[in-house]
């Protein structure tokens, strides 16, 4: 005896399950690869079922839009035209499944907006049967629903980058950041900021977190922490990852130095006792240059200094001059005294 295979007719009623039976794409680009996915389509039916997969656009208002040939379908409005998935006729044993690839691949000239379409599985002995059935029996479907945005585009930039001050002498070790971005979608940066020694060594490292950043928002972002540092200058370096897969970065390098408040304060000391000792020592030179140039002056002037004494803040008075000398011994030579 010879089996034939038992094969669906225009009256047999399949029961097929579709796995998934709803998909959401909630952003894709135009011009980009918006989902690759396989589908999993299962008879569950005694008898063999000849599918044949019916793809249409799905309106919320009116719900499915008919159309007869793909290629009427408008290039830059339709999801049913950009969806790639196999049309013609998949056969699935009693209790089998089958698996396609489906593929959609958004126009690059689409118009954004929110889109819909309906993969619908009905089964018959040939494409019009299948059709016909489709038509009058609730098939097996599967939903997509996408959402089409302009090109997206994550880009930020560093807009501020310094030590809270030039020179600290103690703990929190503070930095001020400022990131800014100039894309066109939100981005999420993380990172840290690494401390190094003169010698190139890892000194420590401060972490940073901030949040979500909008679309041409500037946002503040604080990173401090204690660092154990010994006096010097340091180098700090900004790692800043952000992006899907952090895989765009943002990089900056600043210095400051460190020094400790008890040696701060010992070498403010120092050179306020430098200072000091400059101004007696500068003092002493301008007295000594004073007390010269009176000396000169009077012994200039033919008078005697012996016992002179001379104010470096007095005025310089006029010294009248000396009037002539009397040849007679009545009349001595006058001797201008300078204490006076």
């Amino acid at each position: 005896m010879f089996f034939l295979p038992a094969i669906c007719s225009a009256d047999t009623i399949f029961n097929l399950t579709v796995t998934p039976a709803v998909i959401d794409i909630p952003a894709c680009e135009k011009g980009q690869i918006c989902l690759e996915k396989t589908i999993a389509i299962k008879n569950n039916s005694a008898v063999r079922a000849d599918v044949y997969a019916q793809v249409n656009d799905l309106s919320p208002e009116s719900g499915i839009i008919a159309y007869s040939d793909p290629g009427e379908l408008p290039a830059d409005a339709s999801l049913a035209r950009w969806i790639d998935f196999y049309r013609s006729v998949i056969k699935i044993p009693p209790g089998g499944t089958a698996t396609q690839t489906l593929r959609i691949t958004a126009s690059p000239n689409a118009i954004p907006g929110k889109y819909h379409a309906l993969i619908s599985f009905p089964t018959g002995g040939n494409l019009p049967e299948a059709q016909a059935v489709d038509q009058k029996l609730n098939q097996a479907k599967l939903q997509i629903n996408l959402d089409l945005v302009e090109h997206q585009v994550e880009q930020a930039e560093i807009n501020r980058f310094q030590p809270a001050r030039a020179l600290f002498t103690g703990n929190p070790i503070g930095f001020a950041l400022k990131i800014k971005n100039i894309g066109t979608q939100a981005v999420e940066p993380r990172g840290e900021i690494i401390i190094y020694d003169k010698s190139g060594r890892e000194a420590g490292s401060i972490p940073i977190t901030g949040g979500t950043i909008a679309p041409n928002e500037i946002k503040n972002f604080s990173a401090q922490a204690k660092l154990n540092l010994g006096p010097g200058k340091f180098k700090a370096t900004l790692n800043f990852n952000y992006g899907q897969d952090d895989g765009k970065s943002l990089t900056d390098i600043v210095y400051f130095s460190y020094l400790p408040l008890n040696l701060f304060l010992t070498a403010l000391a120092i050179i306020f006792c430098l200072i000091i000792g400059a101004a007696i020592y500068i003092s002493g030179r301008v007295r000594f240059a004073r007390l010269s140039w009176s000396r000169s002056a009077a012994e200039s002037r033919g008078g005697d200094y012996a016992g002179a004494k001379t104010l470096p803040d007095a005025e310089e008075k006029d010294i009248p001059p000396e009037p002539l000398a009397s040849h007679s011994k009545h009349h001595p030579k006058h001797v201008i005294d300078l204490r006076k």
